[in-house]
Parts: C-alpha cells; sequence; structure tokens
C-alpha cells in the first residue's frame, strides 16, 4: 500500500509536472523564430513546369526590411491566379502579408491574408494565419528545391494540403 505523498514529495511532483507541461508549449510570444535575412536564400525566381500546369515564384533581395515575391499559377497556357506577397520584419516577427488576383487584377480578398512565421529549423519556414486554421510552409530541400505547402482546414474539419515544389529558374 502508498502511502500518501508528503508536502515536499507533492510539491516536487507538482513541479515537475509543471516543467513538463511548460516544455510542450510553444515559444513565448514575441520570442524571435527567424528574422528577415534568414530569408536571403528565397531571393530569386522558383519554377516547376509539367504538361499543362506551370507554378512559378520570384521573389526580390532583402531590403528596407522588405522582400517582395509573386507567384502565378498558369493551366492549360492560361493564367488562373496570381499572388502577391510581402514578407516584412515586424519587431521580433517575419509577417507575410499576401494578397490573390485573378484576371484583370481583381482581387480576390478584401484586405491582405497576414500570416506570423511560428516556426523555424533546418530549412524550414512554417507561418500560420493570424484569424484562420491555416499554415503556409516554406521549405527548402537539401537538393535546391524549394517546396510550398498550403494546409488548410476543409468545412468538415479534415486538413487539406497543397503543394508546390519548384526548383530555381535558369
Amino acid at each position: 500500500m502508498r502511502r500518501p505523498r508528503t508536502g515536499s514529495a507533492l510539491r516536487a511532483a507538482a513541479l515537475a509536472a509543471l516543467v513538463c507541461l511548460l516544455g510542450a508549449l510553444p515559444a513565448r510570444a514575441g520570442a524571435a523564430v527567424a528574422t528577415l535575412d534568414d530569408f536571403a536564400w528565397l531571393a530569386g525566381s522558383w519554377m516547376n513546369e509539367s504538361e499543362r500546369t506551370t507554378t512559378e515564384e520570384h521573389w526580390t533581395d532583402v531590403r528596407g526590411g522588405t522582400m517582395l515575391g509573386m507567384f502565378r499559377l498558369t493551366v492549360a497556357g492560361t493564367a488562373r491566379m496570381h499572388e502577391l506577397i510581402l514578407l516584412e520584419q515586424d519587431g521580433d516577427d517575419v509577417v507575410m502579408r499576401l494578397r490573390h488576383f485573378g484576371a484583370g487584377m481583381r482581387a480576390w480578398e478584401d484586405a491582405p491574408i497576414v500570416f506570423r512565421l511560428t516556426e523555424a529549423a533546418a530549412g524550414v519556414y512554417l507561418f500560420t494565419q493570424e484569424d484562420a486554421p491555416t499554415t503556409l510552409e516554406y521549405r527548402r530541400t537539401d537538393e535546391g528545391s524549394l517546396v510550398v505547402t498550403l494546409s488548410k482546414q476543409n468545412d468538415e474539419g479534415a486538413v487539406q494540403r497543397t503543394r508546390f515544389e519548384m526548383r530555381r529558374a535558369e
């Protein structure tokens, strides 16, 4: 039969549980995950072409605390979607703002969609949308590819992933 824990043993157990719980929490708000300079590798042109579809992403160098990007999706020779992207340093955070456009540069959204960099490690950068369960992962592979994965929850709660793998354009 186990004896009831004494006050010091109980405090020690509670402290151990608290340490385990805190270790499972994300980094504190405001802690720098990465800086905009960590994205310098992204500058340039990236592309993937298949029989019917071309995806491309172009990025400027880091300058003035920002990087500008553009994504274009072309299907069967017709541009289906354009995306303008702004990466900027916001205090300790890196923030991504983007808007989608169709033909005639008609915006799909009323305002930019805002993502914050929430994780960064070994060439993987995860941006989380501020007001929706949506993430954008930018991954730099060892082979020199750029893989962008959009993960979004559908109405039924299932996560849908769309993956774009691109190589540096010549």
